[in-house]
Formats: structure tokens, C-alpha cells, sequence
């Protein structure tokens, strides 16, 4: 990558493409203050890898990688009071730091640890944020998609409303349901 070197990545799937760097390997200390740093390297990041890679679903078609985390070693308890067994950044498209662990990014976490032997079925996994929410998972059987091995997961978290929204149809709009070129 220019002005970065080269990098290693773990691609995983868990609804969407995600690449899985370690923030110590990109040089961005895992602070607060940097998010914007962590921002602009995921942007490289993900055309690197929709570039370089091109990841495809084997079976929807499904193609790129828009989200990028930059993983750092859990060194201290989580708000849980125990520690994480993931602490991360999670960058989206079209350049994002999202404050979430990600339902689908703690399963495409989850997959990789798996197919690296890491992570057995029916067992917890804490992933936490860059804020500090956290995210359960656990894998509870495996499967295929097309030739590969693949797991189901299961996400626990909590969530909270931040909007509502209210949408009206007049009876006399000519094109209620919008209109299509």
C-alpha cells in the first residue's frame, strides 16, 4: 500500500466482506484521538483490497469489502469487568468509525478465528469497540457456502432507539410509491 507498505489481512464473511488488520502492523496507536488516522487508513485499506482481492460471496454474488478492523490485543477488562477477547476499530464505507462491535463483523471475526483454529463452537466470544460496547457471539454448527467450510453464529448485545421517523402518503400524489426512468 503507498506510504504504508505491505500488510497482512484476514478477509471474513459474516453478511459483508471484512478485512481484519492489526493496528500495531498500519502504526496508528489504539487512542481515541486518532480516529480520524483510523478512518483514512481504512479507506486504503478497503480499495487495497477491492483492488488487489475482489472477494465475491460464492453463492449471492455478493462482492467487496466495505468495512476494515483494526484489531489490538485485549490488555485490560471490558465493561463487563472481564477482558475482551477482541478489542477493535471498525471503519465502514464510505469511511466511518461505526460505534458498534458490528453484528456481522463480530461473525466474520468469529469465522476467521475458527478457521484458524482459534475459536471452538459453543463457546463465548466477547468483541468490543473502540467505545467500549461489546458484543457476544458464539458459534453453534458448522456448515458450507459453495466449497467452503463456513459456521453459524449467534450475536447478544444491547441497542438503543435514536431516531424515529414518520412517513405520510398524500391520497392524491400521482406517484405514491415513488417512480422509476
Amino acid at each position: 500500500m503507498p506510504g504504508r507498505g505491505r500488510l497482512s489481512c484476514d478477509i471474513g464473511f459474516g453478511g459483508n466482506f471484512y478485512a481484519f488488520v492489526s493496528a500495531e502492523d498500519v502504526g496508528i496507536p489504539f487512542e481515541r484521538d486518532r480516529a480520524e488516522d483510523f478512518i483514512a487508513a481504512g479507506r486504503e485499506i478497503m480499495a487495497a483490497v477491492n483492488e488487489q482481492l475482489d472477494p465475491v460471496h460464492p453463492e449471492t454474488g455478493y462482492r467487496g469489502c466495505e468495512h476494515v478492523v483494526f484489531l489490538t490485543p485485549p490488555t485490560e477488562p471490558g465493561p463487563s469487568g472481564e477482558a475482551p477477547d477482541a478489542r477493535h476499530v471498525l471503519i465502514n464505507y464510505p469511511g466511518w468509525l461505526d460505534r458498534s462491535p458490528g453484528g456481522t463483523g463480530t461473525s466474520a471475526l468469529m469465522a476467521v478465528r475458527h478457521t484458524r483454529g482459534e475459536l471452538g463452537l459453543n463457546t463465548d466470544f466477547v468483541n468490543e469497540c473502540f467505545i467500549g460496547t461489546t458484543f457476544t457471539g458464539r458459534l453453534v454448527e458448522e456448515t458450507s457456502v459453495g466449497e467452503h467450510v463456513a459456521v453459524v453464529p449467534t450475536i447478544t448485545g444491547s441497542a438503543w432507539l435514536t431516531a424515529t421517523s414518520q412517513f405520510m402518503l398524500d391520497p392524491s400524489d400521482p406517484f405514491p410509491a415513488g417512480f422509476t426512468l
